[in-house]
């Protein structure tokens, strides 16, 4: 690790357990724009064809058959779709001020309903259960449509109320760049919010820049984005200086939120109101953060689908193991543990106790050994099967764990006497996704003791290969494997 590191860390590490122990909490993590407007647009979607449906039921009888209007329904729905998603209704805001599409809204509807009308035409379909039906889908649809929007913008206002729906945005660089970019988001992107303006280096940091606050350097760029949680870092330098970029570049790869470069670096030009949102922005994209936008919520769904499911299968046991630790040995039935979660943010994990209460160790100034005398006899079975992890589920439910994922450490934890980060360069980078009750380092082989530096760093490669291969069938394969291989792992104790 580079000089500034191990200072660095510890300082975080304590300012961390401070913050934990004020209760000092998080800000909510933003909503997926990508993920609103997709859903808004599936639910769209939804309620055209589901209209489609309604408008057939009064038609006067002899009654036609759905199939023709079921077509028809779907060809209106597509071509309004693509006339709504043409005119930029699904923007955030077009959703937060929906009059501002009803033009589109109705031409959309318009041109959607002249389409299945001569799709049921060219079906057969007598001319007055076209006419019929094409009213009646007008009025469902629009009356739908209508209500719809107003529930979306009762959601949306109270996010936005909560800052839930603001891209919070840190600026790197103090030149002519950085002043331009700041000028553009301020007139053009009410949705994103520049918290600060940072210089490339750590020396010499100017009170201010072209009328903005300077927050300082690098080094409390990296604080802030843990501490503030900043969503997204433009670097603004121009190409020729590149190897400050790249230096810049390097010491941001730990951090859990974007990084990009700005457009100017290649001698782009581009009109000021190109810069809608951060995404319609020309930027080049340096790092995403893993597991954003919509896999972000196939993961979440994940651990709350076979996090209920094991919870539920798992209860009757996880009540007889807290039987069993009462009457084993004096102290509660759970050990709560601080150790470092997504964002280096301190969580608090959940296993059940198996030391002695009087001899526990809450920050893991001490490894587990084998034979560790400060074991129970219970507690041994436990740890041997695993099962003292399993109060971890609720970890994953609250929304600090996922199912899979590399494992937490505790604040102090240690390869030969050495921080783990002391050890390994990358060894933050794994913080930026949620920990995991298990993972692929620890169905790899790499789990129990790290009385080595290279026991920490095989764990450490393994994590990142994760992160950087996710995917719900790696996800299921290290489920699997946790299963058949870590039930009886010799590197349990």
């Amino acid at each position: 690790m580079n000089s500034f590191g191990s200072e660095a860390l510890a300082d975080f590490r304590h300012e961390a357990a401070s913050r934990f122990d004020h209760g000092a909490g998080r800000r909510p993590a933003p909503l997926s724009t990508r993920v609103i407007r997709d859903l808004v647009r599936l639910g769209d979607g939804l309620l055209l064809i589901a209209a489609a449906l309604l408008a057939w039921l009064p038609i006067s009888h002899p009654a036609p058959p759905l199939g023709p209007f079921l077509v028809g329904g779907v060809c209106s729905a597509t071509i309004a779709l693509m006339v709504f998603s043409r005119g930029g209704i699904y923007g955030l805001a077009f959703m937060l001020t929906p009059s501002r599409g009803r033009w589109w809204c109705a031409g959309g509807l318009g041109l959607g309903a002249a389409a299945s009308a001569v799709v049921l035409s060219l079906n057969g379909v007598r001319p007055a259960a076209v006419t019929e039906w094409t009213a009646a889908w007008l009025l469902a649809s629009g009356l739908a449509l209508l209500m719809a929007r107003l529930a979306t913008l009762a959601v949306l206002r109270r996010y936005q109320s909560q800052g839930r729906l603001t891209r919070r945005l840190a600026i790197v660089g103090l030149n002519d760049l950085s002043a331009a970019l700041i000028g553009r988001i301020d007139i053009t992107a009410p949705n994103t919010s520049v918290v600060g303006l940072y210089a490339e280096d750590d020396e010499e940091v100017p009170a201010n820049h072209a009328g903005s606050p300077v927050l300082g350097g690098l080094d409390e760029l990296i604080a802030h984005t843990r501490m503030q949680a900043i969503d997204t870092i433009v670097v603004a330098l121009p190409l020729v200086e590149r190897a400050k970029v790249e230096f810049i570049c390097d010491r941001l790869r730990d951090v859990a939120c974007d990084v990009f470069l700005t457009a100017d670096v290649v001698g782009l030009h581009y009109r000021a109101s190109a810069i809608a949102e951060i995404d319609g922005h020309p930027v080049i994209v340096v790092r995403q953060r893993p597991l954003k936008d919509w896999q972000g919520v196939q993961k979440r769904t994940f651990d709350l689908l076979f996090g209920c499911l094991f919870l539920v299968l798992l209860a009757p046991a996880m009540a007889a193991i807290a039987l069993a630790i009462r009457i084993d040995s004096p102290g509660p039935v759970l050990f709560r543990q601080r150790r470092l979660g997504f964002n280096n943010d301190v969580i608090m994990v959940f296993k059940f106790r198996t030391m002695r209460h009087e001899l526990s160790d809450p920050l893991a100034n001490r490894l587990t050994e084998r034979n560790d005398p400060r074991i129970t006899r219970l507690g041994r079975v436990l740890r041997r099967l695993s099962l003292d992890e399993l109060p971890q589920i609720f970890n994953v439910l609250n929304g600090t764990m996922s199912l899979v994922g590399p494992r937490p450490h505790a604040l102090n934890a240690k390869a030969a006497n050495r921080y783990y980060a002391d050890v390994v360069a990358e060894y933050s980078r794994r913080h930026v996704v949620k920990p995991g009750i298990t993972g692929w380092a620890q169905v790899s082989g790499w789990r129990g003791e790290t009385r080595t530096e290279e026991q920490i760093r095989q764990r450490v490669a393994h994590d990142l290969h994760y992160i950087e291969n996710w995917s719900i069938g790696f996800d299921l394969r290290i489920l699997w494997l946790t299963f058949v291989r870590e039930l009886f792992s010799r590197h349990a104790f």
